[in-house]
C-alpha cells in the first residue's frame, strides 16, 4: 500500500525521523502531526471549552486535556479541512487523489 496513490497519516514519532533513501522514497505523502503546543487564544479557548463538557459524556473532559486529546482534535480538524477543501474544488468526485494532491491541500 505505497505508492503514488496513497497518502499515510502517521505519528507524531515520526516528525524529523532518519529514513534511509528507500525508506524515504516509499514514504512520500506521509503526513504527521507535531507534539508542539503553544499558548494561544485558540489553545485556551478549546481548553475552556474541553474543561466545561460532561466527562459522563466525553470520557476526560473536565479537566486539562492530555496531548492525546489535543492529537486527535488537530488530526480530525486537518483531515476535515482538507476533505472540505478538496470537495469545495471537486476533487473528491475524481476518483483516486494523489499524495501530491493530499500534501497540497494540506499545506
Amino acid at each position: 500500500l505505497v505508492g503514488e496513490e496513497f497518502v499515510w497519516v502517521g505519528s507524531p514519532d515520526l516528525v524529523g525521523a532518519e529514513f534511509s533513501p528507500e525508506v524515504s522514497a516509499l514514504s512520500r505523502g506521509l503526513l504527521a502531526p507535531s507534539q508542539y503546543v503553544p499558548d494561544t487564544i485558540e489553545y485556551r479557548e478549546f481548553v475552556e471549552r474541553w474543561q466545561q463538557l460532561d466527562p459522563e459524556i466525553y470520557t476526560g473532559a473536565g479537566s486539562n486535556p492530555i496531548t492525546f486529546t489535543l492529537l486527535a482534535y488537530d488530526a480530525i480538524t486537518f483531515l476535515a479541512t482538507a476533505i472540505d477543501s478538496l470537495d469545495r474544488t471537486g476533487a473528491l468526485h475524481d476518483g483516486n487523489i494523489s499524495a501530491e494532491v493530499w500534501s497540497d491541500t494540506i499545506r
